[in-house]
C-alpha cells in the first residue's frame, strides 16, 4: 500500500480560506458600523434646581448625532433610594443611518 504525499495547503484551499477570512472580517466590520457608534449622547437640563419637590418640573433636551436616541430614562435619587421618574423608548426606524430621533425634549411634571 503506497501513501501519497498530499500537500495540505493546496492553492485552491489556500485561496478559499483567505477569501473566507476576508469575507468574515468585512461582515464583522459591517455589523459593527450598523449597530455600534463611538459618539455619546448630549444631555442638557434646563433650569432644574437641586431640589425638585412634589410640584417641581424637570426640563431636558437630549441629542445624539450618531445613530439617534433609543431610550431615555430619568432617575431621582434621595440618599440610598433611587426611583425611575420618567422613561420613553423609541422604536427602531431603520438599520442604516439614524435608527431613532436625533433629539428629544420634554418637561416632566
Amino acid at each position: 500500500m503506497a501513501f501519497k504525499n498530499r500537500n495540505r495547503f493546496s492553492k485552491p484551499r489556500l485561496f478559499f480560506s483567505t477569501f473566507l477570512l476576508i469575507l468574515l472580517t468585512a461582515a464583522g466590520i459591517g455589523v459593527y458600523l450598523l449597530f455600534f457608534e463611538g459618539n455619546t449622547p448630549q444631555i442638557h437640563l434646563n433650569q432644574t434646581k437641586n431640589f425638585i419637590g412634589k410640584n417641581g418640573e424637570i426640563s431636558y433636551i437630549v441629542s445624539d448625532i450618531g445613530n439617534g436616541i433609543r431610550s431615555i430614562n430619568v432617575w431621582g435619587i434621595q440618599g440610598t433610594h433611587k426611583k425611575l421618574l420618567h422613561t420613553v423608548s423609541f422604536p427602531r426606524t431603520s438599520y442604516i443611518g439614524a435608527i431613532g430621533p436625533l433629539s428629544d425634549s420634554q418637561i416632566i411634571k
